[in-house]
């Protein structure tokens, strides 16, 4: 069948191989669903990841000051940093220099210390992420090098307390045996 050459022709000859496109697409997605669904074995090994739902909810309970990780009692040294910065304010201020209001003061306080934790514990962090296997090795190095003893034993301290939270509040239900069943191996004395 012969087009008319006009203006609209090309539209309608662009629209016609759209269509077919969209139909072809149509049905290499649905052979593909088919295949996937004939590979796919009926069970997971794996438990579901969270909901979308359930990831924030997480970090809230993380992050939640009653949960007992410690975090509470080792500030990262903002008290020395706000007496330190009150000294050189008054320091300041006898020389008639403008003076530093305490949300500034935090908001300084807060930039060095997440200045100080991407150069220093999140190429840890990422690296343990992308390689698990060598996890103890790199919490040992990571260890072996933070100088201060204040912050090395805040840490062990932390993650112990986090390691117990999640024993007692996931290890069940992330713990599983070859035949893909629960364990019901509770290590929570109290």
């Amino acid at each position: 069948m012969q087009r008319p050459n006009g203006p609209g022709s090309d539209a309608i000859s662009i629209q016609e191989e759209i269509d077919d496109l969209e139909r072809r697409l149509e049905d290499a997605k649905q052979r593909l669903r088919m295949a996937t669904r004939a590979s796919s074995p009926a069970k997971s090994l794996t438990p579901p990841g969270p909901g979308p739902l359930a990831i924030p909810h997480a970090l809230l309970l993380l992050s939640d000051s009653a949960l007992p990780l410690g975090s509470f009692a080792y500030s990262s040294g903002l008290e020395s940093y706000l007496a330190h910065n009150k000294l050189l304010q008054s320091q300041s201020q006898s020389q008639s220099q403008p003076r530093t209001n305490p949300v500034t003061s935090f908001h300084l306080f807060l930039s060095f210390s997440l200045a100080s934790l991407a150069s220093t514990t999140l190429p840890y962090v990422l690296a343990a992420h992308r390689h698990p296997e060598q996890l103890e090795t790199l919490d040992n190095d990571l260890d072996a090098s933070t100088p201060c003893t204040v912050t090395r034993r805040a840490s062990v301290a932390q993650g112990l307390a986090l390691l117990g939270v999640w024993e007692r509040a996931f290890k069940d239900a992330y713990t599983h045996t070859p035949d893909n069943k629960s364990t019901n191996t509770n290590t929570d004395s109290g």
